[in-house]
């Protein structure tokens, strides 16, 4: 009984960590079974339940309500079947978790709601003059839909149908672009996520362990069950627990990983969306080299590096304490 449990909790873990890793990175692969099941969650199944509201559901955000209901969901999981087993100190804990819920979710919706720095007619000039073309990745252009000059760095977005100046990546989970106004509302949204899985599964770790404890000693002056049938018993009667522990501690796993992932692109001041015209450029010179081709061109094009990149410092600064084009334009009259 106790390896049939372990078992089935393991792959309720897997499987979860598996979908939300898809959801959350699957466009980082080019190809393959997670790029196809992230592209078939986020694209074509979207798609379809629009297409079978009559066009009623054109701009439901999917992802922005399932994570509402995840965090307030699983919050209200979380304090309903493991808050009330935790004895020691438990209103610190309870009043702190609650609030951290509560400050996540706020963050959560001012990202959601904020701009994220759209180049449009009135503005462009200004955000032109922001980062010269590194002509490697960017150039003079027209953008096609808003019929707008782009500026450097910037992309449209087919989802939101407008340019976003230094454009990171469509989130369908804030339902918003992130770019250069909104990038450190997004790390801290990150952030707070992270924070809240992670504080909440150590919460949920300790009353499974102090859980545990209790049935063990109970059964233990009797010595009528092995230790394996004493946690095997635990784990039948609390199976919701002890899976909103797992989940927990593996779903603080990825994001965190996802907050180191944009840590480092900030402090290298790249965006997500540099990073995959990178992995393109990469390829492509990965295949004419492949097929015997000259790549020698793309090759000086790739070593030209990162011109945006100003130092650690300056970049953090960039994103986080001032406003884009502040930082940039005064450098500029100085020099």
């Amino acid at each position: 009984m106790f390896e049939y449990l372990v078992a089935y909790l393991t792959f309720l873990g897997v499987l979860v960590v598996f979908l939300v890793y898809t959801l959350l990175l699957g466009h980082l692969h080019s190809a393959g079974p997670v790029a196809s099941i992230n592209y078939f969650l986020l694209v074509r199944l979207p798609t379809l339940l629009r297409s079978l509201g009559g066009g009623t559901l054109t701009r439901l955000p999917l992802l922005w309500v399932f994570y509402s209901i995840l965090v307030v969901g699983g919050y209200s999981l979380f304090a309903y079947g493991t808050l009330p087993f935790l004895v020691e100190a438990s209103f610190p804990h309870k009043a702190f978790s609650f609030v951290l819920m509560i400050w996540t979710m706020a963050w959560f919706l001012a990202t959601s709601f904020s701009d994220p720095g759209v180049v449009t007619k009135a503005n462009y000039k200004r955000m032109s003059n922001v980062y010269a073309y590194d002509y490697v990745f960017f150039g003079p252009a027209e953008c096609q839909t808003c019929v707008t000059p782009k500026p450097a760095r910037s992309k449209h977005c087919s989802d939101c149908n407008r340019c976003v100046m230094r454009f990171d990546h469509h989130c369908t989970w804030i339902n918003n672009d992130v770019g250069a106004k909104n990038l450190w509302k997004f790390w801290l949204f990150l952030f707070n996520t992270a924070t809240l899985t992670t504080y909440t599964s150590l919460l949920s770790l300790w009353v499974v362990h102090n859980q545990i404890q209790l049935y063990l000693e109970a059964d233990f002056g009797k010595r009528v069950l092995e230790t394996y049938e004493i946690v095997a018993m635990f784990l039948a009667f609390h199976q919701s627990m002890v899976f909103m522990a797992i989940f927990l501690v593996l779903i603080s796993v990825v994001l965190w990983w996802f907050v180191l992932v944009k840590t480092k692109e900030i402090a290298s001041n790249v965006t997500g969306n540099e990073v995959m015209k990178r992995r393109v450029l990469v390829n492509y010179i990965a295949a004419k080299v492949a097929n015997n081709e000259d790549a020698t061109k793309e090759k000086n094009l790739l070593q030209k590096g990162n011109i945006y990149d100003r130092g650690v410092v300056t970049n953090v600064m960039e994103v986080f304490f001032r406003d884009e084009g502040e930082v940039r334009l005064k450098k500029k009259k100085k020099e």
